[in-house]
């Protein structure tokens, strides 16, 4: 059950969305005229607080991460020191919120990685003109950001595919932004439809990984317990162990890897990324690399390291992909 102190927990994410909302709100009240200084004005409006309020976000999250400054336990007692307080009080640690977003340093690192990149972008975007109304191009990155960072920390199925298509479909419109570019337009068509393809794939797996477990606990269960990754797991090696079936879990494993093959441009389902990639402007790349590598790295560390401890088979397993998928990237770059 969700509690009032996981708030702190989720704080950068909380305040990713509400930076979101307003810069898309800013926008109205700007300067609205045709001419270029007008636009010009807009743009580093919503660019200037979007590249502020990440920069206290990031700071915030470094702040509560304690890789910087730990309050010592015996601090004064005043106004500053109850606020960092109150901050690492949802620093690394704890059990999963809600059971599907866990706090842990894998978390922390990622947030600061990922917030760090869209400032990097934003700064980079200060003279950047985009199509249309810039406050709708900012919350796009912002939105994405936010996406990333609950896909490294969430813990169960139904996070898992919501943070990654929080992810995609702001990438997926970046993609295709400057319509009046033909190549801008062919890649967020491209990125689009296989990006579609590959959640219901993804999805699909999700729901066969949750029929295997709901098999296996035959009733045994409570909440969200049967979509919780370390869950599955456990009930994986139980099945092994006593010799039941597991070629529903096998199915279900082929489709995630297919449709988390696509999202990420794992061979052979890469033949999308050179298109999507060079039409995309040189100031998003740090942000939206096909697949974000940023992303790619986080979400396979998290199955290696945090998601399945429980199970010995799919941890090496996991641990296995994390290998080669650093490899590839090494040779890619």
């Amino acid at each position: 059950m969700f509690q009032i102190t996981d708030i702190p927990r989720l704080l950068p994410e909380i305040l990713l969305l509400v930076l979101a909302i307003l810069v898309l709100g800013s926008d109205i009240f700007e300067r609205w005229a045709a001419t270029p200084e007008a636009q010009l004005e807009r743009t580093r409006a919503a660019a200037s607080l979007t590249a502020v309020g990440l920069g206290l976000v990031f700071a915030i999250a470094l702040l509560q991460s304690g890789y910087v400054y730990r309050l010592p336990d015996d601090a004064a007692v005043n106004f500053l020191t109850n606020i960092v307080r109150n901050l690492q009080s949802g620093g690394p640690g704890g059990e999963p919120v809600v059971g599907s977003f866990a706090t842990d340093h894998l978390t922390m690192v990622a947030r600061l990685l990922l917030i760090g990149a869209a400032l990097l972008v934003s700064l980079l975007c200060l003279d950047f003109r985009p199509n249309g109304n810039p406050g709708e191009f900012y919350a796009l990155i912002l939105s994405s950001t936010l996406g990333m960072c609950l896909m490294a920390g969430a813990t169960e199925l139904i996070m898992v595919f919501l943070a990654i298509e929080l992810t995609s479909i702001p990438l997926y419109i970046l993609a295709g932004y400057f319509r009046n570019d033909a190549r801008s337009a062919e890649a967020g068509m491209k990125y689009f439809l296989f990006g579609a393809m590959s959640s219901a794939i993804l999805l699909y797996g999700m729901s066969l990984a949750y029929g295997f477990a709901a098999n296996v606990a035959a009733g045994n269960s409570t909440a969200n317990d049967l979509t919780q990754l370390d869950r599955i797991a456990e009930l994986a090696q139980q099945a092994i162990a006593s010799d039941q079936g597991t070629t529903l879990l096998t199915l279900a494993m082929v489709l995630i890897v297919a449709g988390a093959g696509y999202k990420l441009a794992v061979v052979p389902f890469h033949a999308w990324s050179p298109d999507v990639y060079q039409a995309r402007r040189r100031r998003l790349r740090p942000l939206s690399q096909p697949p974000p590598r940023r992303r790619d790295f986080c979400c396979s560390s998290a199955c290696s390291s945090r998601r399945f401890q429980r199970s010995p088979v799919l941890r090496r397993s996991a641990q296995n992909w994390v290998v080669g998928r650093v490899c590839w990237r090494c040779l890619h770059c």
